[in-house]
C-alpha cells in the first residue's frame, strides 16, 4: 500500500465513523466496536476483527459479514476462539474446504473440515 492509498483508507474510515454516529472500530469500548463492525466492508479488516478482537460479539459479527472465501479460510484456521473458527468453517464452500484439507497440517483443522 502506498502513502496515497493509506491516506484514502484513513479518510474513508474517518468518514464512515462520522456517518455511523461516531462508533469506532478502534474504540476501547466493546459496545462501540460492536456498533462500528456493522459498517466495516473491507474483508481483510473483517477477518482481522474476527481473529483478534477482544469481544466475542464483535468477532462473531465480523465473521458473519465475511463473504470472501479466502478470508473465511483464514478465520477458520487462525482465529483463537473455536466458536469463531466453526462459524468460518460453516461459511466455506465445499471447494474451499477440500482445498484447505489438502493444504493444512493441523489435525484439528482437518477434523473440523471432516465434521463440516
Amino acid at each position: 500500500m502506498n502513502k496515497h492509498t493509506g491516506f484514502l483508507v484513513a479518510l474513508a474510515a474517518t468518514t464512515t465513523m462520522l456517518l455511523s454516529g461516531c462508533a469506532s472500530i478502534n474504540s476501547a469500548d466493546p459496545n462501540e466496536r460492536l456498533k462500528a463492525v456493522g459498517h466495516v466492508g473491507n474483508p481483510a479488516k473483517l477477518a482481522a476483527l474476527a481473529c483478534n478482537d477482544t469481544d466475542a460479539r464483535v468477532r462473531m459479527v465480523a465473521v458473519s459479514k465475511l463473504k470472501d472465501q479466502g478470508f473465511l479460510a483464514k478465520v477458520a484456521c487462525e482465529a483463537r476462539d473455536w466458536e469463531i473458527r466453526k462459524a468460518g468453517f460453516r461459511r466455506l464452500d465445499s471447494g474451499h474446504l477440500t482445498a484447505l484439507a489438502g493444504q493444512t497440517k493441523d489435525p484439528a483443522v482437518v477434523l473440523a473440515i471432516r465434521i463440516n
